[in-house]
């Protein structure tokens, strides 16, 4: 498998380079853009809808990274309020 490189370029669009493949995920309206960086190195061309299953293949995966990413958030949120917790028993004696 390909290395994966992601990219946060706002809060609502991310980014994925695998390989020659670059897709491009607005979180906001759910829409892609393609672009094939060998062919296309400057991406003036989004091929969203001639590369169906290639577009589908690449959202999946950065979809499943956008999950990871939000639960590896809310588990370091709540280590975060567990240390505060246990500071603040302590400053009681407890």
């Amino acid at each position: 498998m390909e290395e994966e490189v992601f990219s946060e370029l706002q809060r609502n669009l991310v980014t994925m380079i695998c390989g020659a493949w670059k897709i491009v995920y607005e979180i906001d309206t759910g829409t892609t853009e393609l672009y094939n960086l060998i062919d296309d190195p400057i991406e003036k061309t989004d091929i969203d809808g001639f590369e169906l299953e290639k577009t589908d293949e690449l959202k999946k995966r950065l979809l499943s990274w956008i999950e990871n990413k939000k639960s590896n958030k809310i588990e370091e949120t709540k280590a975060k309020q567990n240390q505060n917790t246990l500071k603040q028993l302590k400053a009681l004696g407890i």
